[in-house]
């Protein structure tokens, strides 16, 4: 906005303007490039979202998402844009008070039809919040309407509007906080137990000991979450195989060993009574 009085003042010559025309000029670039760079360095990659290593390094963007779905790109790319939008929006149309209005309900508008239709979190809580979200700034946008002297000239309603914009405002931010205290009650007593366990786990040791344990249990890296169950592996199938071809094999040993020895058992049987046929008279 700076450099957009300065052209009109033609206050080119003033050190501050080339500052901030620089600044803006290099922030404008990097808004334009990364949604790109979002789409070109994502999309080709979407199988490898869910790989370990490369989710650690590259895919914090879309922390809270699924990954095994390439709707979630949509967020973090519409994110970016969507900023932008309301930016320009404010430089370059300070005099289209409505046509400002009409781009953030259509930025409200897709983001909400987004988040109901492919539901990207993970977390069912954060996908209500983020819904709710949208909806309170949609009821806003529609307050602000009421501020504009060609429309409502009365001052009393105008205050009283105000007095609404600020309570829904009010309420959404205490829903908000109401859930992240909720949350940092939960982790905190969760630490507390760990720590409690392992303390009475290694009373007998050394305090230093202690802390190392500590330190290497709240440290180390935590697994990431595998693939549905759906998805099996190709070595659990050999092992399964080779355990059911091992098994089978065994049983044909044991049947085998147990026809032998009826075999042998009928001959001996066989052989005993030909001697009792032969010598009737020593079993008198």
């Amino acid at each position: 906005m700076i450099n957009k009085v300065g052209l009109w003042n033609q206050e080119t010559k003033l050190t501050f303007f080339w500052f901030n025309f620089v600044s803006l000029s290099l922030m404008t670039a990097a808004s334009i490039a990364i949604p790109i760079f979002f789409i070109v360095f994502y999309y080709p990659r979407f199988k490898m979202w869910s790989v370990e290593t490369f989710s650690n390094k590259w895919c914090a963007i879309m922390e809270g998402l699924k990954l095994d779905k390439i709707e979630s790109l949509i967020y973090p790319v519409f994110f970016v844009i969507r900023r932008m939008v309301f930016t320009g929006a404010i430089i370059l149309l300070q005099q289209h008070f409505f046509i400002q209005l009409l781009l953030v309900l259509t930025c409200i508008g897709c983001q909400a039809a987004y988040l109901l239709i492919h539901r990207p979190f993970i977390s069912a809580l954060s996908q209500r919040l983020d819904v709710l979200n949208e909806f309170t700034n949609g009821v806003l946008v529609y307050h602000v309407l009421v501020f504009d002297m060609n429309w409502v000239q009365d001052g009393t309603a105008r205050d009283v509007v105000g007095y609404s914009f600020v309570g829904i405002l009010g309420l959404s931010m205490s829903i908000h906080v109401f859930f992240l205290l909720r949350k940092i009650y939960f982790d905190t007593a969760k630490l507390i137990k760990t720590l409690v366990g392992i303390i009475k786990m290694n009373k007998t040791k050394p305090f230093c000991q202690i802390l190392k344990l500590v330190y290497k249990e709240f440290t180390q890296d935590k697994p990431i979450k595998q693939e549905p169950k759906k998805m099996i592996s190709e070595s659990s199938c050999s092992s399964s195989n080779s355990s059911s071809s091992s098994y089978i094999s065994s049983s044909k040993s044991s049947l085998q060993e147990i026809v032998e020895e009826s075999k042998e058992s009928d001959s001996s049987l066989s052989a005993r009574s030909q001697r009792i046929i032969a010598t009737p008279e020593s079993y008198k």
